[in-house]
């Protein structure tokens, strides 16, 4: 990571989010320009057509990333949310490109670290710490984290917001075009986004209030103590917390990409504890941690660690208990009853025509179904949210509708645990931890 000043200036701000989607836009559409005359040569040669697609837009992602990792912010909270869904709507070239935004970020210079402090407690970290590293070790959307020591021996890590970072997020938001041009640029061909936008704006703003996360926290702990002990969660340090400034345990373990070379007993240790949490908070305590990108996870062979708890959301019971309605309706082949939960969670409107619905609903049979077989087996090597994305395409935007709000942030947190599980590998019994936290 590379120290660079946080720009605040609304003014600054927007030039530069403007001015990146221009570059950006202009690389991609420069290079499809020479794919559309490479395909008069090459129409036969599908594989290669694709590849000069990808080529285009790792171009405009690389333009992306640097901005993107600068700026902070609503437009940096996109590219992270992008980075989490591997190669399921991009290519792995381009995702792997916008994962920079998980960890490689630059971060604040000494002086506004300094400032933060001062506006927070009226003094500088070296009065207040034993020992305080001023390089960070993590920087995303609204802040950053720094590793230090308190005058009691015990080594914590601070998280820091960026200066008047949610006033920023307020401001990028407004500049909502320039936002879903970002996306546009990446998914040409992407559906309607405004309830992705309106999220975004939900939780970022949320995300700025470290005291509602120290609150996430003590509750997430109570929470999982019992049923879950392999769950670690940080314990924070109250007389060193305020609104825009979190602290917590210094906490160590592998990264996610470091288990890919676990043994695949250790996958399977892994991956059962992560695919047992999630159901149990999502199904059974209907409170979930809602932002999965990897790097708000560290793993110590068949213990997790739980960091971020900025992006949380509590479900109603009458919601919970429609949406595994409609999980059952796939599973047991009652096709009325998932057609009723479309149209009652909005996904599509009322007029929309029997064979789309006919038609979205063998699709999620097709990639549902297999999971309802005892035994254990990894998760199926097949993609299907491009699938899913090139059904909403292809529905007349009239028959679309607005999905419930708590869809945003639940697909989300699904991506998160489908490309955790697949990414490790390992057999897993599908059912029975089913049965147990969504049946009861």
């Amino acid at each position: 990571m590379d120290e660079k000043p946080f720009v605040k200036s609304k003014t600054q701000r927007l030039f530069s989010l403007g001015k990146t989607v221009l570059k950006a836009g202009g690389k991609y559409a420069l290079a499809q320009g020479k794919i559309k005359t490479e395909k008069i040569i090459h129409d036969a040669n599908n594989k290669l057509i694709e590849k000069k697609e990808t080529l285009a837009q790792i171009k405009a992602a690389t333009e992306l990333i640097s901005a993107l990792g600068n700026m902070k912010g609503a437009a940096m909270k996109l590219g992270q949310m992008l980075s989490i869904t591997d190669d399921l709507l991009l290519s792995k070239e381009v995702t792997d490109l916008f994962k920079v935004l998980q960890k490689e970020t630059s971060y604040m210079p000494k002086a506004q670290v300094d400032e933060v402090f001062l506006s927070n407690f009226s003094k500088i970290p070296s009065e207040l710490f034993k020992n305080f590293e001023y390089k960070a070790i993590a920087a995303a959307s609204i802040g950053q984290v720094h590793k230090a020591q308190l005058h009691s021996g015990e080594f914590v890590a601070i998280k820091i917001q960026y200066p008047d970072i949610e006033d920023v997020i307020r401001n990028d938001l407004k500049n909502i075009d320039h936002l879903k041009n970002l996306v546009g640029i990446i998914i040409p061909d992407h559906p309607k986004i405004d309830p992705i936008i309106e999220e975004l704006k939900r939780s970022l703003i949320e995300e700025c209030n470290y005291i509602r996360e120290r609150e996430n926290i003590i509750e997430f702990k109570s929470m999982l103590k019992d049923d879950f002990p392999k769950i670690l969660i940080p314990s924070t340090y109250e007389d060193y917390c305020t609104k825009k400034v979190l602290t917590m345990d210094y906490m160590t373990g592998a990264t996610f990409d470091e288990t890919l070379d676990w043994s695949k007993k250790d996958r399977e240790e892994i991956s059962k504890l992560y695919y047992h949490y999630y159901l149990y908070t999502v199904f059974h305590k209907r409170l979930f941690h809602s932002d999965p990108q990897h790097g708000n996870f560290l793993f110590n062979k068949d213990e997790m660690i739980l960091l971020d708890f900025g992006s949380t959301m509590k479900l109603e019971k009458e919601f919970i208990d429609k949406y595994i309605s409609t999980i059952k309706s796939v599973f047991e082949k009652d096709y009325e009853v998932f057609k009723f939960h479309m149209i009652d969670f909005g996904i599509f409107k009322k007029e929309v025509a029997e064979e789309q619905l006919i038609k979205f609903y063998q699709l999620f049979h097709e990639y549902i179904a297999p999971y309802s077989e005892d035994g254990s087996f990894p998760v199926q090597d097949v993609n299907p949210f491009k699938s899913f994305l090139d059904f909403a395409i292809s529905v007349p935007f009239k028959h679309r509708g607005v999905p419930h709000k708590n869809f945003v942030l639940l697909d989300r947190a699904n991506i998160g645990m489908y490309m955790k599980l697949k990414k490790w590998g390992a057999d897993i019994d599908w059912v029975s931890p089913r049965k147990k936290y969504l049946y009861k």
